[in-house]
């Protein structure tokens, strides 16, 4: 995205993707995600809408908004999902910079049967594309879990460790990898309970052209294994 200063006019960037996909249920599906970013004067903004339609004609739609005012250095967050049933679930939130290196972003998420719960996140850059990021979410029944964690970057990606305890007396830690090489983008994560229990989960992203191929599979906390798989194509234009 870029703005060319001689001219007041607005420049967008837009990604579209399309493909199939497969679920760990056996369920197939079709999908179509459309990005657009764009800079207008100070204000960005960036907007993605995905579509997902499963092989018993199921839809589900979801779009995302984020604006940032350089001036103000403060901006809004918004998604809304529609299940295929109607109902939605909406989240809404704000990012104001606080200081030279810290951001505070805080919002609130409805559910899709009204229910509503809220966050808050301070973020404090530590060094190179570093940061400290300390949350705290507050559930519709008034319970908390308050995280913390460091994400560093390395040559090839980055990585996160945290902890976290909730209002009830549990307690865990997790952990990310991100590593990017010739084309593929790898991220393994994996998460551990006070009580020793452990959920992992691994993607592989590779890209050939305009072809990406996306694999997931993973453990949850009761040992169950899934896997998912998507495959699409993608354009870039410049309006």
């Amino acid at each position: 995205m870029f703005l060319i200063a001689q001219c007041p006019l607005l420049e967008a960037k837009t990604h579209k993707k399309s493909g199939t996909a497969t679920h760990a249920n056996g369920k197939t599906g079709s999908f179509d995600r459309t990005a657009t970013r764009q800079k207008d004067g100070s204000d960005l903004h960036s907007t993605k809408t995905t579509n997902w339609q499963n092989n018993e004609g199921g839809q589900v739609s979801r779009t995302a908004n984020k604006n940032w005012d350089q001036d103000s250095k403060s901006g809004t967050t918004s998604t809304t999902t529609t299940r295929a049933d109607g109902k939605t679930a909406t989240t809404e939130g704000t990012v104001t910079k606080t200081g030279d290196d810290t951001i505070h972003a805080e919002g609130t998420h409805t559910g899709y049967n009204g229910e509503t719960s809220t966050y808050e996140k301070d973020i404090t850059k530590t060094g190179n594309c570093s940061a400290t990021v300390n949350s705290t979410y507050t559930g519709a029944n008034g319970q908390t879990t308050e995280t913390t964690k460091e994400v560093t970057k390395t040559e090839t990606g980055h990585t996160t460790t945290g902890s976290y305890t909730t209002s009830g007396g549990h307690s865990g830690d997790f952990n990310k990898t991100v590593t990017n090489s010739d084309g593929t983008r790898t991220v393994d994560s994996e998460a551990t309970t006070d009580t020793g229990k452990t959920a992992n989960r691994n993607v592989v992203t590779t890209k050939d052209g305009n072809t990406i191929n996306r694999k997931t599979s993973g453990k949850w906390f009761n040992g169950r294994q899934w896997n998912n798989s998507e495959s699409g194509t993608v354009s870039t234009t410049k309006e």
